[in-house]
């Protein structure tokens, strides 16, 4: 009604304009002056200024009210079709490897160091000398005893054939004979000092640490070298005791380095039979063998333990969940008997989560049409136009 009524007003307005243009209202010949046909022209121009005026009016109405203009209402969204999957949860700890042969070496005895035979990074084999401490004292003791061992062994000679021809006593052979035993174990005690002067290696390795320097007074107890075995390397970390029924020897683990940039899989070799009573864990030993090239000693890590595994359940991310006072919900999408899809919003019940994915135990099933992309504030029962779904 208003429509054709502002058409009806328009079509008058157009047409009193179009006659009055062509002469209907012009004065006769000779008749009427000047200022009679400046009062004429301003009244056109006022009047097809409120034409204007009325016919943009119109033409926004007609557009408004054209059914070719009329937005789409349906709401844009994408959809994933919800499958059962496998659920995993692990258990992070953090550790650090360590060297199973990895030794401090002491003197055996006091002394000034006078001479220092490796160097730090350096390998060695076992048995190889490291330093020298000051022998001069027990070289002279040694000379010493050396010469009174060459008189004790002339005396006991002698001694012996003339017992052997009848001369002498059997006394006399049986302390020169002692005489020169005696001395003998001397020596050798004295030249076990003088191989204890010796700081030697313990085991086959490298040099991390050369301590001891020349000059330097040391004693027994003192770190003078630190060798390490790189060729035996185990990762440690302590877990907590209510891990302990899921972690067996030679389970699989997945160990990552962060300073490296590297992430490995290897078996469990050995699980402390003993929970500390302090915090409550357990020693996790992870065997690293012929992998000395890439990983030191301290270097720190992170052991993944598998804890949970669930098998044919639902797994959503976390992101697609919404809240309610009183549940958490997703919006699914759902097709009438006429063929179009709505959302509807369906109450769920979640367990386990980790790394941003969830185990939902109740209200989703295979084949749903779960809505990923905007979902935020969809109504239910709101009409949907799908994006491309994956």
């Amino acid at each position: 009604m208003q429509r054709n009524r502002l058409f009806s007003l328009s079509l008058i307005a157009v047409m009193a304009l179009v006659l009055t243009a062509c002469g209907g209202g012009a004065p006769e010949t000779g008749g009427g002056g000047l200022a009679e046909k400046k009062a004429q022209l301003t009244e056109l121009k006022t009047q097809r200024k409120e034409l204007n005026v009325q016919i943009k009016a119109l033409q926004e109405e007609i557009k408004a009210m054209d059914s070719t203009n009329v937005k789409d209402a349906r709401v844009p969204v994408r959809l994933t079709s919800i499958k059962e999957s496998t659920f995993e949860h692990f258990v992070k700890v953090q550790g650090q490897i360590e060297a199973n042969k990895n030794v401090m070496v002491s003197p055996k005895m006091g002394g000034v160091v006078t001479a220092v035979y490796v160097r730090e990074g350096q390998s060695v084999k076992k048995g190889q000398v490291l330093a020298k401490l000051d022998d001069s004292v027990l070289q002279k003791s040694l000379l010493e005893l050396e010469t009174q061992l060459t008189l004790a062994d002339t005396v006991y000679r002698r001694q012996k054939n003339l017992w052997e021809q009848n001369i002498g006593s059997e006394i006399q052979v049986l302390q020169a004979q002692t005489q020169k035993e005696s001395l003998e174990r001397r020596i050798a005690t004295t030249q076990e000092q003088v191989d204890m002067t010796r700081i030697k290696a313990p085991l086959s390795g490298t040099v991390d640490r050369a301590i001891a320097k020349v000059g330097e007074a040391v004693s027994p107890g003192f770190g003078a070298f630190n060798i390490i075995n790189l060729n035996d390397l185990s990762f440690k970390a302590d877990l907590s005791e209510s891990y302990i029924p899921y972690v067996k020897k030679g389970n699989m683990v997945t160990i990552e380095f962060p300073s490296i940039g590297k992430k490995i899989e290897e078996k469990v070799s050995t699980i402390s039979k003993i929970i500390n009573p302090v915090n409550r864990t357990v020693s996790v030993e992870v065997r690293l063998d012929n992998r000395s090239d890439e990983y030191k000693a301290n270097m720190v890590g992170e052991v993944s333990i598998q804890d949970i595994r669930n098998e044919n359940v639902v797994v959503i991310p976390i992101s697609y969940i919404q809240e309610s006072a009183s549940s958490e919900f997703v919006m699914v999408a759902e097709r009438n008997e006429a063929g179009q899809y709505f959302a509807k919003r369906v109450d769920i019940v979640t367990g386990n989560s980790y790394q941003g994915n969830v185990e939902v135990t109740s209200g989703l099933k295979a084949g749903m049409q779960l809505i990923i992309e905007g979902a935020k504030g969809l109504a239910e029962g709101a009409e949907l136009l799908f994006l491309d779904n994956e």
